[in-house]
């Protein structure tokens, strides 16, 4: 009756993490869980402020732009960027770990970039946030502060899990998400069609 076609996402530019990190002027060996988004009230940008103060030895790098970007950076504490609106290359290549915090999510494509990258992923298990994290396997499912700390502790505490999660994200993405995917379903959906035709 119907087939499934997930979204054909390009590959994010790829920028050598010690110089990205540099260009936001964060030190090459600090761990940064970045976040990229329209900084409103569906989006939680509060709940980035909750982990950058239960996390200070940990950077906060958050881009884009919206309604509540005065009113977060009013807010934030010393471990926490705000550096508006970039570009996905530029802020998942300095990062370490991808999070994402909203109340609610259609297909969340910031995560998808983060993956092209081999990010491990932590994202509220909301909308079809779990068609994108396999909770355990490319990064971590939440509902709560005490399992987005518990996410983060692990991941900046555990390199060898980071890469891990980072690489089996990334084989999710070139699977599931990647552009060529998209076309061979595209394809594959057509000659299913085809071979229907006048039965």
């Amino acid at each position: 009756q119907y087939i499934v076609v997930r979204p054909g996402v390009a590959q994010v530019e790829i920028i050598n993490k010690s110089d990205a990190k540099a260009l936001f002027l964060i030190s090459d060996k600090q761990i940064v869980v970045g976040w990229l988004g329209r900084i409103a009230q569906i989006k939680r940008p509060d709940r980035i402020v909750e982990l950058a103060l239960e996390f200070p030895n940990i950077t906060f790098l958050v881009g884009g732009d919206g309604e509540l970007f005065d009113q977060i950076k009013n807010k934030t504490p010393d471990n926490m960027r705000l550096v508006g609106w970039t570009t996905p290359s530029l802020l998942w290549s300095a990062s370490d770990i991808a999070l994402l915090t909203s109340d609610n999510e259609a297909q969340p494509i910031s995560l998808i970039e983060a993956a092209s990258l081999k990010l491990p992923l932590i994202g509220e298990d909301v909308g079809s946030v779990s068609e994108v994290i396999k909770d355990g396997i490319t990064g971590y499912l939440t509902n709560n502060l005490l399992q987005r700390t518990s996410a983060i502790h692990e991941l900046s505490s555990h390199p060898e899990l980071r890469i891990k999660m980072g690489e089996r994200a990334f084989e999710d993405f070139h699977n599931r998400f990647s552009v060529g995917q998209f076309i061979d379903s595209h394809r594959q959906a057509y000659e299913l069609v085809v071979s229907h035709v006048g039965r």
